[in-house]
């Protein structure tokens, strides 16, 4: 499992490894389940995971001495999601669950959508919109204190350049005047953005008070000014957000 850094915490997963090779030794079970499933995902679709009784009861103890509480918190976020077949909707092949669990509060998948580029119509990744309340009015989503969480998977590697300047047309075509955000802040968030290679995986989650993004289980960062915020959201799910299949999709629309 990869290392999962969250902001302000760093999980240690030499000590995590050696806690769970103790509890093997003892016969003591370390599956983790999500809420509706039990066949693990691929490392690619790993988002975070709701441990089990048997986990809580027989390891949560003896890891309990090596996390402090934002590790803990950064445990939640980080594990591997788990689905079953049953319990899902795929999307040009890539497979999402119909609900989740981050940080204790349950998600359902709102929609999914592909997002396609050029006349050639290259698959560049495949977005999940996750939401505790489902619906399809836009303002009703932005306007709400809700989780909200957007999960990407990356189907075509895209440069940093090209990442960049996307977000930034997003950004100025979601925020007309009198909307106005922070230059400098727009200029910290787009040089946070990294490339993106086929099979990654990018989440932003949008919590009260704060937006934080992740790729490949890293932190790229966070945004805690709630007009940003709310421009960010609103180019995905916006009226002025492109393509609009994108925006279609995630709100279930189609």
């Amino acid at each position: 499992m990869r290392a999962c850094i969250i902001s302000s915490g760093i999980l240690d997963w030499r000590r995590w490894r050696e806690v769970t090779r103790h509890a093997a030794e003892r016969a003591v079970p370390s599956k983790l389940q999500a809420q509706h499933g039990k066949a693990e995902q691929p490392a690619s679709q790993r988002v975070t995971v709701e441990i089990s009784t048997s986990f809580n009861r027989e390891i949560g103890p003896a890891m309990s001495k090596h996390l402090t509480t934002i590790q803990a918190f950064v445990l939640t976020l980080c594990l591997a999601w788990t689905t079953s077949a049953a319990r899902a909707a795929e999307l040009d092949g890539i497979t999402m669950p119909d609900h989740m669990v981050v940080d204790g509060t349950p998600l359902i998948l709102n929609g999914m959508a592909l997002r396609t580029a050029s006349l050639l119509r290259v698959r560049v990744y495949v977005v999940g919109l996750y939401l505790q309340q489902p619906g399809h009015d836009t303002e009703r989503i932005v306007g709400s204190s809700q989780v909200k969480l957007l999960h990407f998977v990356f189907l075509h590697d895209v440069s940093a350049a090209k990442a960049r300047a996307s977000w930034r047309n997003s950004l100025a075509r979601n925020c007309p005047a009198p909307c106005r955000l922070r230059p400098d802040e727009v200029a910290q968030f787009l040089a946070s953005i990294p490339a993106m290679r086929a099979g990654y995986t990018a989440d932003v989650l949008f919590v009260p008070r704060r937006v934080d993004f992740i790729v490949n289980g890293r932190s790229l960062g966070q945004v805690t000014d709630p007009i940003f915020a709310r421009v960010i959201l609103l180019c995905y799910i916006g009226p002025q957000a492109k393509p609009a299949a994108v925006r279609n999709g995630v709100l279930g629309l189609r």
